[in-house]
Formats: structure tokens, sequence, C-alpha cells
């Protein structure tokens, strides 16, 4: 298998938000944070763009926040990135490196964990927790993949919405392959030839979409495009903590308590950090509502996440 880093630029250019793909590089060697610094430099100095950069974004693998753990640099990167060595590919997590003094000139001073990739780890940590959710859910992994295989079980599903299969990168999917199960009709679900979903097993998988739901929503508005979305991350954040807290009162199961406990240990973060505050302050849809405490906050939570989803 090889292995590629990539740099995308986002910016700004005649009052457009702009999007490129600047460099996609097979990557040879140890995924060492040395290595990853080595790489980012060259190819920015090829394009010479060192000046030009105000903030990088990167996921949360040791590797990659080691890169850019920096003097000078935001330590949210750091708060965040705690426990993520699973994600690496290779965990090498190597400790902060010395560098010139006029290597320093080539970085900016914000360097922050990509939000979407943190609601993803979110969601991790409450499956890893849920043994229920997770044996039904792989159950329905079993089901998909046995359908797309069967050309005979194919043709009993004639009539009903495609299935949808998983990616393991990507937690949504699992989310998308459920609802897509939920869909189809019970009777031809047991008509095919590999594992059943009992009754008790499909209210499982529609207490975890709902549960899910909110994740799915705000990794949707963290992703727009040819958009400012930074605006939106505090809201996601509160809007997610004032659905399971609702959520909390109806279920109250593991699932909803780990990732109700990953939100604060993970995201909170984000809620101090200034481009956030400062953005969400400056957009005209928020201003300081998000700012409110105690019973009137959490009635804004869900109203300014309502906002978001009509954005």
């Amino acid at each position: 298998m090889k292995s590629y880093i990539g740099i995308t630029g986002h910016f700004i250019l005649d009052w457009k938000i702009n999007s490129i793909m600047i460099a996609c590089h097979r990557f040879s060697g140890r995924h060492s944070a040395c290595n990853i610094y080595d790489k980012f430099q060259e190819m920015i100095a090829y394009f010479k763009i060192n000046n030009n950069i105000s903030t990088i974004i990167t996921d949360n693998a040791y590797n990659m926040v080691n890169a850019f753990s920096l003097p000078g640099f935001n330590t949210l990167q750091q708060e965040s990135a705690q426990s993520d060595g699973e994600d690496d590919i290779e965990n090498y997590g190597d400790p902060i490196f010395e560098l010139e003094d006029d290597a320093l000139a080539l970085f900016p001073s914000v360097h922050n964990s990509c939000f979407a990739h943190t609601l993803q780890l979110v969601v991790k940590d409450g499956h890893n927790k849920a043994d229920i959710f997770s044996k039904v859910s792989s159950k329905v992994s079993t089901i998909v993949s046995h359908v797309r295989r069967s050309t005979v079980d194919t043709d009993v599903l004639i009539g009903e919405n495609r299935l949808q299969s998983s990616v393991t990168t990507r937690w949504n999917s699992q989310l998308l392959m459920i609802k897509s199960i939920l869909k189809v009709n019970q009777d031809k679900l047991n008509a095919l030839n590999t594992a059943k979903l009992a009754a008790y097993e499909r209210n499982t998988l529609r207490d975890f979409v709902e549960t899910l739901s909110p994740f799915e929503e705000a990794t949707d508005i963290a992703q727009i495009e040819n958009r400012v979305s930074s605006s939106l991350v505090i809201q996601c954040i509160r809007g997610i903590r004032g659905q399971l807290s609702t959520l909390h009162m109806k279920y109250s199961n593991a699932l909803i308590k780990e990732l109700a406990e990953s939100v604060e240990r993970r995201l909170t973060i984000y809620e101090s950090e200034d481009t956030y505050t400062t953005t969400s302050m400056l957009d005209p849809r928020f201003k300081p509502k998000w700012c409110k405490d105690g019973n009137e906050r959490d009635h804004h939570k869900s109203e300014l996440l309502s906002k978001m989803y009509k954005i």
C-alpha cells in the first residue's frame, strides 16, 4: 500500500471563497512528525506561499499534532488529541523537535484540529462503550455485505431502496447503512439467506439513528464548501450538548452517557478558542446569543441548531 500526503488551500480572492488542491505527493518512510514537517516545508517552499498561510488545520493524530507543535502555535490541537494515537496509520508520537530560528518563519501562529474529525472521534468513543449498539450494527453490516455479494438475495430486495455499505474511515457512512436497512420491508429482510434482525434490534437501530443524527447534521454543517463555517462550530457544540441532554432523559443508556462525556472532553476547548468565539460574535445570526447561561441558554441551544439547519 502506498501513502500520500496532501495539502489543500482555502483563501479569499476578490471577495470570493476559493478552495484548491496545492499538492498531493507520495509519502515515503515513517509517518513521523519530523518527516511530515519536512514534507510540508518542502511543498510550501516550492510554491513560495510560506508568508501567505494564516492557519493550519490537521486531523488529531499524534504525528500530525507533533509536526506542528512549535513555539507560538495555539495549543488547541494539543488538548484535543490526547488519546488519538489509534487513528494513526503508524503511531510514532515523536517528541517536539528543535528548529532553527529562521524555520519558525515558515509557520503561522495558529494550528487547529479539524472540528469534523474531532466529531468523528466523539462518535467513536460512544460506539466503543455501547456494546449493544456495536453488536447490532455489526449484524447490519453482515446483512448488507451478504446482499451485495448475492444475486439471489439482491433480487429479493427488488423495489426496495439500495442498501448502503459502511466505510471504516467515515462514521456517518455507518449511520447511512443503518438508515438504509431500516427502510427495507421487514418481511423481505427475513426472507434473505443471512442473519435476521429481531424486532428489538430494529428498535435499537432506530434509537441509534436518533442519538447520532445531531452529530451527522453537525458534521454536514462543518463541511460546507464555499461558505464560512467557523462561526457555526460553537453553535454545533451547544446544539449537540442540548440534544444529548434531552435524549438522556428519554433513554439514559451507555451510548448517550459516553457521548456526553466525550463532548466535554474533546469539544469544549473549541468554545474558548479566539477564532471560534470571535466569528460567532461577528455572525449576525448568532451575535452574543450563544453566551447566555442557565435554562435560557438551553433554549437557545436548540434554537440556534435549528437555524443552522436552514442555512
